[in-house]
């Protein structure tokens, strides 16, 4: 049984963990196949990813069980190398990216679904910074992903104490963007992945890569990268399909480029 389930239809990339009997825990194994599947995705050049869980649980996090073991290979790479580098991979992921957290987001968990660009949340979704639990600062990138979403003060309070955070306590906050009814959370992330994937994909990749590098940045400095940012698209396809349609008064048909 694969750990990571991979589906592409119309240009969205679904990437399911499937370890429900784990609660989708990231071991070893998980963490390979999760790289593997981000590749396999990459060259078959989808427009937008969901990721989500099979079962109750997005994740778990990390597989404490495995992860305390020290049946390993000394000089194999460690959980944390694995998890940092999926990580990066994840979050530099070049289309926009859809988390559907479909249960509990715990630990590496919640932080893989800080990592992507919005955030779905069935009603019985639960997050929680689970580290101090194991008395551990956060380990996946918590402590740069959370206060960027919720504010230093939220992430600092979720962190430290460690508790968990409802469906609507985390819309409320930010955390996620939409909290769904019991019966349409799949329809409504199949409609977000699927907006986004027939949307201007260079577009999308370069707002997100303004915003995510507008921190610390000076209002002219953050013009200055606006502009070169536009200036790079005036002779894409989209950004002329997107002026015609508007002279024309027809619907728009972006091809991503």
């Amino acid at each position: 049984m694969a750990f990571v389930e991979i589906a592409v239809q119309e240009q969205v990339g679904v990437l399911r963990l499937n370890r429900p009997e784990r609660l989708n825990a990231l071991s070893f194994d998980v963490l390979s196949e999760f790289r593997a599947a981000l590749a396999e995705l990459r060259v078959r050049e989808v427009r937008a990813l969901v990721l989500t869980g099979t079962g109750r649980a997005f994740s778990a996090g990390a597989d404490v069980k495995e992860w305390a073991s020290s049946e390993r290979d000394p000089g194999a790479p460690s959980w944390g190398e694995l998890a940092h580098a999926l990580m990066a991979e994840y979050y530099e992921f070049p289309v926009p990216k859809v988390a559907a957290v479909n249960g509990l987001a715990y630990g590496a968990g919640c932080d893989f679904a800080l990592a992507s660009d919005i955030r779905i949340a069935h009603p019985e979704a639960r997050f929680c910074e689970a580290y101090i639990r194991l008395a551990i600062p956060p380990d996946v990138g918590g402590t740069w992903l959370l206060p960027r979403v919720v504010g230093e003060a939220r992430a600092l309070e979720m962190i430290i104490t460690g508790r968990e955070v409802g469906a609507e306590e985390a819309a409320r906050i930010g955390l996620v963007n939409v909290v769904t009814g019991e019966d349409n959370f799949w329809p409504t992330v199949e409609e977000w992945a699927g907006r986004l994937a027939h949307g201007p994909t260079a577009a999308i990749r370069l707002a997100r890569d303004l915003v995510r590098g507008s921190a610390g940045l000076q209002l002219r400095s953050g013009l200055a990268a606006e502009d070169r940012a536009t200036q790079s698209l005036h002779d894409s396809h989209d950004h002329r399909e997107a002026l015609a349609a508007q002279v024309e008064k027809r619907a728009v048909t972006f091809l991503g480029h």
